[in-house]
């Protein structure tokens, strides 16, 4: 695969800014790491619980036939379960996503545009008067 480059002067690409020096810090890391630590634990409890519906599905029919009232059944039961779950589920990962990792984030990006500021009194402040 080629390497991307700029095509004003055959050079690579130049960076982006801040968002490098974000991407390679120790915290932007151990954000990665709990948002995926996460997603992964809530997408093992929906796997589980619906691999368990499918296994009843397939091995207990008559269990899953069950009337709870009229014509619902154990089997529409568990599939509301399942709506239900995959929305609290979604709403956990929103609130952890606007709580820890949104305010972590918005630290780290203030840091780095701090970072990447220049000094008041530099010559690129003047020009831009």
């Amino acid at each position: 695969m080629e390497e991307l480059t700029d095509s004003r002067a055959g050079e690579p690409p130049e960076s982006d800014g801040p968002w490098d020096r974000i991407a390679d810090s120790p915290e932007f890391e151990r954000l990665e790491a709990l948002r995926r630590r996460l997603t992964i634990a809530l997408l093992g409890v929906f796997v589980a619980v619906f691999g368990v519906f499918l296994v009843l599905c397939a091995y207990a029919r008559p269990f899953m036939r069950r009337s709870v009232d009229g014509g619902l059944t154990v089997a529409y039961v568990w599939l509301l379960g399942l709506t239900l779950l995959a929305w609290a589920l979604v709403w956990v990962y929103l609130r952890v996503a606007d709580g820890e990792l949104g305010s972590s984030t918005t630290k780290l990006v203030e840091d780095a545009g701090r970072r990447s500021t220049p000094p008041t009194g530099s010559a690129g402040s003047e020009r831009a008067r």
